[in-house]
Formats: structure tokens, C-alpha cells, sequence
């Protein structure tokens, strides 16, 4: 099953990777002077250009069952795993330790403060448990409706030896 959607979190919420626009080191790309109950030590964001998904992958094989999350987000957090895990074995009832899988596109337009790791917040502001819960609920109802989206399939994979012979593709790799 697969499904996709776009976070809900509120406008103020902090972009990750922006470190230069953190208040300890310069405050730099200050947009204008609002405050933002979501953004501590972040400038805030003050509108939405492209929105961030979401795209769930889940596959089940004779009873297995792995989530596979992509995240626009700067960076994953193995906190907002647990609680992802948690609250898909609370809704499903299946035994999901270890089968959550969280990536990130390493977007610098997408949300940052769901870790509570100190190391993360020069990358990401500080925690926020509003916007933690926020891209946990999401993340869960995408995976859900990815659940409820299984169908049989096949997946297989190839190998073609000497495929780029003239070495056109990886020739600056």
C-alpha cells in the first residue's frame, strides 16, 4: 500500500538546515518581526512556498510487515520512530518493533523542531512538542491509509552488466 500528504503545522513553525538563522548566530534572512509561538530560537517561517510530504510505503510479506516513511524533514529522529511505531501497533494491533523505517530528504523547507536531541536544535530550533505530536499524528495517518491501501504485488529487480559502456552516465561520479 502507499499514500502521501502534506504535514499540517502551523505557520511560525521553524525551517531546519537554516542555521544561519538562529538568534546565537546572527539572525540572518530575518523575514519581518512577527512573533511565533513555534519558533524559540529560529527565525520563523512566515508562509508556505511548496508543502512538505509525507509518502508512506507498506509492505507485508507472509505476515512481515515494514513501514517505510519518507519525510521532507531535514533530519529523522529515532524519538519520533518510537512514537510513530507506537501509535500504528496501538491502531493495527500488529507487533511493529523494528519495521518503522524514517528517512528525510534533507529539505531545508520543511520542519524541524519534533527532536528533542539538543545536538539537532542548532540544525532545527528547539523542541516543540505541539509540532512533535503534529508530525506524528500525520505521519501515522499517512501510514494507516497506506495499510488500508494493500494489494497484492510483485517486486523484482534486475542486473545488466557493462550497462553503460561508453561511461555517459557515471563518468563524473
Amino acid at each position: 500500500g502507499a499514500a502521501e500528504a502534506s504535514p499540517d503545522l502551523p505557520i511560525g513553525t521553524p525551517l531546519g538546515g537554516f542555521s544561519s538563522r538562529c538568534k546565537a548566530l546572527g539572525s540572518t534572512s530575518k523575514i519581518d518581526n512577527r512573533d511565533s509561538a513555534y519558533a524559540l530560537s529560529f527565525m520563523r517561517s512566515a508562509g508556505v512556498h511548496t508543502r512538505p510530504q509525507v509518502k508512506v510505503v507498506w509492505l507485508e510479506v507472509g505476515g512481515e510487515h515494514l513501514v517505510l516513511i519518507k519525510s521532507d524533514t531535514i533530519y529523522s529522529f529515532d524519538g519520533l520512530v518510537q512514537t510513530i511505531s507506537e501509535m500504528l501497533e496501538a491502531e493495527t494491533g500488529l507487533d511493529l518493533d523494528g519495521r518503522v523505517v524514517m528517512s528525510s530528504s534533507h529539505t531545508h523547507n520543511g520542519p524541524a523542531n519534533f527532536s528533542d536531541q539538543i545536538h539537532f536544535y542548532l540544525g532545527g530550533d528547539k523542541f516543540n512538542p505541539e509540532n512533535f505530536q503534529r508530525y506524528a499524528k500525520i505521519a501515522t495517518d499517512t501510514a494507516l491509509e497506506a495499510y488500508a491501501e494493500l494489494r497484492p504485488a510483485a517486486i523484482g529487480q534486475a542486473w545488466q552488466k557493462d550497462w553503460d559502456p561508453n561511461d555517459r552516465v557515471y563518468r563524473d561520479r
